[in-house]
């Protein structure tokens, strides 16, 4: 037996044996679940053959995890004291650290809603729950731990600096990309908005069944904050969890709350939220030795890239026109990197939660960097004069060379640097465009009309 295995069967043993102490009966059934965190399928028989059906949440491992349980057990109790549908709440669990919580029948929202009407149907109906949490009064988020920004500039960059000093703390040479969008966020912040609310902060989570919603899940990244950071948020999840057309959701949302879409705030906090998933999952791609999901976290970061960009030219009034497919090039390893692929396609196993196995995935993107590697950075080096007016030596030079320009550059080049950034990504993440996940391939839903800066805007 391992020392994880040994680790997983104490752990294990710890909570039967809370469970079974708190509920006052025997557990029939025990099933982890394979989950980002820990999670266990419970079934616990009681007295006159009453049978409680559990769904265990555990923490995960101390690492880049933004908040801890306790803050989703505060928020999913106070859901529950105000009638919003979420999973009733039995308790927490000490060892191991755990929300214990009655299992909900029905499925997780995985997108779909842009061709299921009855998808379609639930995201609506969330919308209106989602108004219903943000009119819950701040003060029973506190209650739980949420800390409530005290002036516009923490409220906007509140949830952003996390990620930023993630990306600070791991910083070991010039990236241009990063500089400019820390730039534009910093001229661009919504200094104007001074209302605050409880957010769920990672929406659309939830349970559905016959087009309707069962519960709201997932709430670890409970807050408080802008509300147009949760509608952000939903922009975000829509491209890999197609909700179906957010412009109107947006307005379905602006009825319900009485709250009306800030134009602004929602530029800077779409711009906010995907360059923060770069910045959090990118220092995980450089820890070398063997890696949980290496293209699922490079799929995050690239796709997070791409969008930023479009998030950025959307607030500028700009449309962005990506790269050329790059073609490929002959490489004496081709045929070893081919059969690769094939002895991984071959290997038949568990994907997990995973779009695809680690391993296929991974030997499908080293056998695109032999095909495409030359093509994209000879394409990239030559962008890279053009705009500098200037030729470098190779990728890290023009590297430093343009995170120089960022720098010393002002808000009139944001539109030129943005089509820059984006026409480098989009050429990288052909690298994965046999991922079989939406991040590959998938666009930001423009929503923002395109007449100018709205008048709120301070430069």
């Amino acid at each position: 037996m391992t020392q994880q295995e040994d680790n997983d069967t104490t752990v294990d043993a710890h909570l039967k044996n809370w469970l079974e102490a708190e509920f006052g009966g025997s557990i029939v059934r025990f099933e982890k679940v394979r989950r980002w965190r820990p999670a266990w399928l419970v079934d616990i028989a009681r007295d006159q053959g009453e049978v409680v059906a559990l769904y265990v949440r555990g923490d995960r491992p101390i690492g880049f995890e933004p908040e801890r349980l306790e803050r989703e057990f505060g928020a999913l109790k106070l859901l529950n004291e105000y009638g919003i549908p979420a999973p009733k709440v039995y308790g927490w669990c000490p060892r191991p650290r755990a929300i214990v919580m009655a299992r909900v029948d029905g499925k997780p929202f995985e997108g779909g809603a842009d061709t299921d009407p009855h998808l379609r149907s639930a995201v609506k109906e969330y919308i209106t729950h989602l108004a219903a949490v943000h009119a819950i009064p701040v003060e029973k988020a506190e209650a739980f731990g949420a800390r409530r920004p005290h002036t516009a500039e923490e409220m906007a960059f509140h949830d952003y600096r996390r990620g930023e000093t993630i990306y600070l703390a791991h910083k070991k040479g010039p990236n241009a990309l990063a500089e400019f969008a820390r730039l534009w966020l910093q001229r661009n912040a919504p200094l104007h908005r001074s209302e605050c609310c409880m957010l769920v902060g990672d929406g659309p989570q939830f349970i559905h069944r016959g087009g309707k919603i069962q519960a709201l899940i997932d709430l670890e990244l409970a807050q408080i904050g802008d509300p147009m950071l949760d509608l952000a948020g939903l922009r975000r999840r829509d491209v890999m969890e197609p909700s179906g057309g957010m412009r109107e959701l947006l307005e379905l949302y602006a009825d319900h709350s009485g709250k009306p879409i800030d134009p602004v705030a929602l530029s800077f906090y779409t711009v906010a939220l995907h360059i923060y998933t770069d910045m959090y999952a990118r220092p995980q791609l450089a820890v070398g030795g063997k890696h949980p999901g290496y293209v699922e976290y490079l799929s995050w970061c690239m796709s997070a890239t791409c969008l930023t960009m479009e998030a950025i030219a959307e607030a500028e009034g700009a449309v962005l026109t990506p790269a050329p497919p790059v073609e490929p090039s002959e490489s004496p390893y081709r045929y070893a990197m081919e059969a690769l692929v094939a002895e991984c396609e071959a290997q038949t196993g568990d994907t997990g939660f995973f779009h695809e196995s680690p391993a296929l995935s991974l030997a499908r993107y080293v056998s695109r960097v032999d095909q495409l590697g030359k093509g994209i950075e000879t394409a990239e080096l030559t962008e890279a004069e053009k705009l500098l007016g200037e030729p470098s030596a190779d990728l890290d030079e023009a590297e430093a060379k343009l995170e120089a320009m960022v720098i010393s550059s002002g808000p009139e080049r944001d539109i030129e640097l943005a089509q820059f950034f984006f026409m480098r990504e989009t050429r990288r993440i052909q690298l994965i465009a046999d991922y079989p996940s939406r991040l590959a391939t998938g666009k930001l839903d423009l929503v923002l009309p395109f007449a100018g800066k709205a008048s709120s805007r301070t430069r």
